[in-house]
């Protein structure tokens, strides 16, 4: 009997939640782990985000769910008069770490920032099946991640598979 390869998938909340933001989209998080997991037969579905503990009840429903959560301190950005918790490295470590370790086959990136641009070339030099679900449009996800000719699915594309009024609250760490 031949082992079906698994995916893992790294979320970068921030990006999502912001693209998600500007459009007025309501995600429901079981039913896009549920999505996830079955469309990319993932045992492992990694949510990066800055830790806030007023949202520590979704967290903990998220990881009920089955999500597994890669927390960064969050902090208050004066300049921008935001909340940051820039987690571009930790999913390019996590993501090098899960290849080198742990023989990495497929990957799923759930981002729309060029700066993943490094980590998906790595992960192409050794041999990982490489997807990203862009939360921005075509004319908005970054050149640096559709040049390169990696599968490129659009959140516009499947979006009616995980929205509902029973979503999450925000997560204010874009």
């Amino acid at each position: 009997m031949e082992k079906t390869e698994k995916t893992n998938i790294y979320i970068d909340m921030a990006n999502l939640y912001a693209e998600c933001r500007r459009k007025d989209i309501v995600l429901n998080f079981e039913s896009m782990f549920n999505w996830l997991k079955d469309k990319y037969k993932s045992d492992h579905i990694y949510i990066f985000t800055g830790y806030l503990e007023k949202y520590v009840n979704h967290y903990y429903a998220n990881e009920a769910i089955g999500y597994k959560y890669v927390f960064k301190e969050a902090v208050f950005n004066i300049d921008e008069n935001k909340i940051k918790a820039n987690c571009d490295v930790d999913i390019a470590i996590h993501g090098t770490l899960d290849t080198i370790e742990n023989n990495l086959k497929k990957a799923l990136l759930i981002s729309s920032d060029g700066d993943f641009l490094s980590l998906l070339k790595f992960w192409i030099s050794r041999e990982v099946k490489v997807a990203i679900l862009s939360p921005a449009d075509p004319n908005k996800c970054s050149y640096l991640l559709k040049k390169d000719n990696i599968p490129i699915t659009y959140l516009k594309q499947v979006i009616d598979r995980f929205t509902n009024e029973k979503a999450l609250d925000e997560d204010e760490t874009s």
